[in-house]
């Protein structure tokens, strides 16, 4: 496989090739898009309903709950306290700025 990709890397023209090296220069870094509150919100919505449905079934199966309402309440609180954690971190962080590698 690799030398299929040598191979037609060998059969490009070097006219192309610098072409195609000066495009990635000139783009210079990458930004990239942060997360909102609505999406950290939805996020967490998503995941309590997931986490009630799982519970939901799982209680239904055994017949008991067992302990599951704390496992799966857990999971969901935490899930929405790293959530608050990352929403601050972003907010406060300055812009996210990746440099393209050749």
């Amino acid at each position: 496989m690799s030398r299929q990709k040598r191979k037609k890397r060998a059969d490009q023209p070097i006219e192309s090739r610098d072409t195609a090296l000066e495009a990635q220069e000139n783009t210079g870094p990458v930004s990239h898009q942060r997360f909102t509150a609505w999406d950290y919100l939805f996020a967490n919505l998503f995941f309590w309903v997931f986490c009630w449905l799982q519970r939901t079934v799982a209680s239904y199966l055994n017949g008991d709950d067992m302990g599951l309402s704390f496992f799966f309440y857990t999971m969901a609180l935490g899930f929405t306290i790293v959530s608050i954690v990352a929403f601050i971190h972003d907010l406060l962080s300055g812009d996210i700025v990746q440099e393209t590698e050749l």
